[in-house]
């Protein structure tokens, strides 16, 4: 469905009478307020001028009641609030109170949710076609800040910015709130991260210029409200850095200081994450280890920190040019993994449907030849049903030449049986550098659930593997696996 922008210098209409006229000066069309988190409904401000001698100023949103904003204007201008409004989007009016003929009105004005997007390039946009949003079956649609003013949510959502996920987004989000909009706020910054060598910091960290600008921003754009929500692509510049390889626990710290600091400082919203994807560009001195670090840091993120969400996870999808994806195709599947987390936490998804498969127990047998792995699976198989890929089984860091058989127990676990045992610790990561997201050219299937998406499931690094307490017993075991993609490391 197309959205219908009205042409210049017509944001309002007017009426006038002998006894005068009124015009809306703000806001002007697409702008866009956070409803309040708690009651669900929204305020927006007006501000305008008059001519005559209007005893009040009244205003209305997108067909409701009537209600005075300005009981007693003066000076040919006047400011108000409209309260308690129903979230919606539609046309906002005002009229004077002693002659309803004089009138003036603004179209696809909207109360609904709000997400900051923060970050890189890769939150910026660039992909190789802007992107357009879609409004839904009601005529709702979602809305972007870009460069001062509030726009439909179509490429460029910011200034400099190319195609980016935020239009796509916003489609499949307002398929699902079907009466209200979404905004967003585009904040990416290329070349930009949390971690710089010299200093330990980056400028994401607050303090730092990016940080700061987002109280700026959010100030500007005049949502009345803290944002629902922060969108967040970082990790790819500071794994790639080449010089340091950011360390697991000077990341860790980076990371849950930018999450509890957006939560003090924005009243509590969501921080939401995508995990870094595939990345072969730069000169890292240790490339796995930096990408690793990464991952994990915003894996532990998800599950320990306060008001965190998982965004997208993004190891298997290979970049176009080594760091981002540039097709509308990958463009359209990192879109609907950031549409899924959002609808899960927000708008009524089932619980872990935005999410992939969840390793919860992963544990060795006594001889150390075999793990067995139990994941939470909302869409059940987890598949496939042969050859995952993207696994990596250590013991003391040394690289074996065991081979490795994978087995699916059942519809939530795999097995995997190692021709010669584990000497001294295992650890076992899933995702790891560009294993399944970069392999030469082989086809390499991740594990993933039963979705129509085929959400991969979460990565995680050189988690240590508990030993089995218990001898179990599966009703099934499935059919053997190809073992080709299998990395063992033995001491």
């Amino acid at each position: 469905m197309q959205i219908q922008i009205p042409p210049p210098h017509s944001y309002f209409t007017l009426g006038a009478t002998a006894s005068g006229t009124v015009t809306i000066s703000t806001p002007l069309v697409f702008h866009t307020y956070q409803r309040n988190i708690t009651t669900g409904l929204g305020s927006i401000p007006i501000t305008g001028t008059y001519t005559g001698s209007p005893t009040a100023i009244q205003a209305n949103f997108n067909g409701g009641g009537w209600f005075t904003i300005a009981a007693s204007p003066g000076g040919g201008t006047y400011s108000g609030s409209l309260t308690g409004q129903t979230a919606g989007q539609g046309t906002l009016q005002v009229r004077f109170a002693n002659d309803t003929s004089v009138t003036a009105s603004v179209a696809t004005i909207g109360i609904g949710d709000i997400y900051v997007c923060i970050g890189d390039s890769i939150c910026k946009g660039s992909l190789s076609n802007n992107q357009s949003t879609v409004a839904n079956g009601n005529g709702i649609t979602a809305t972007c800040w870009e460069s001062g003013a509030w726009k439909l949510a179509n490429d460029p959502t910011i200034s400099g910015g190319g195609g980016s996920f935020w239009p796509l987004v916003g489609t499949q989000l307002v398929a699902v709130t079907l009466t209200y909009p979404v905004g967003f706020i585009n904040l990416g910054t290329g070349s930009t991260g949390l971690y710089f060598p010299s200093t330990g910091t980056g400028v994401w960290v607050k303090g730092q210029s990016a940080y700061d600008n987002i109280a700026v921003e959010v100030t500007s754009a005049v949502i009345g409200e803290q944002p629902k929500g922060f969108l967040i692509h970082l990790g790819a510049n500071d794994a790639a850095d080449p010089t340091t390889t950011p360390t697991l626990s000077v990341y860790s710290t980076l990371a849950a200081a930018l999450v509890t600091n957006l939560r003090n400082d924005f009243s509590g919203c969501t921080v939401f994450w995508a995990q870094l994807g595939g990345l072969t560009s730069g000169t890292p001195p240790d490339r796995r280890s930096a990408i690793d670090n990464v991952r994990e840091t915003i894996r532990v993120i998800w599950n320990t920190a306060s008001g965190a969400w998982n965004g997208p996870v993004m190891y298997d999808i290979n970049t176009d040019d080594g760091v981002h994806v540039t097709t509308n195709a990958k463009g359209l599947i990192v879109a609907t993994r950031w549409a899924l987390a959002i609808i899960e936490k927000f708008y009524g998804g089932t619980l872990g449907t935005g999410r992939g498969p969840t390793a919860t127990s992963k544990t060795i047998n006594g001889a150390k030849d075999r793990i067995t792995l139990t994941f939470y699976v909302p869409t059940q198989p987890i598949l496939p049903a042969t050859d995952p890929a993207g696994w990596r089984v250590l013991d003391s860091g040394v690289l074996s030449g065991a081979t490795v058989t994978a087995t699916r127990l059942s519809n939530t676990q795999i097995r995997l049986s190692l021709s010669s045992a584990i000497v001294g610790t295992p650890t076992l990561s899933l995702g790891s550098n560009n294993d399944v997201a970069d392999n030469g050219g082989a086809v390499l299937t991740e594990p993933t659930d039963s979705s129509t998406n085929l959400l991969p499931a979460e990565a995680f690094i050189a988690s240590v593997l508990a030993t089995e307490t218990t001898t179990m017993t599966p009703g099934s075991f499935g059919q053997p696996m190809n073992a080709s993609h299998w990395d063992v490391v033995m001491a």
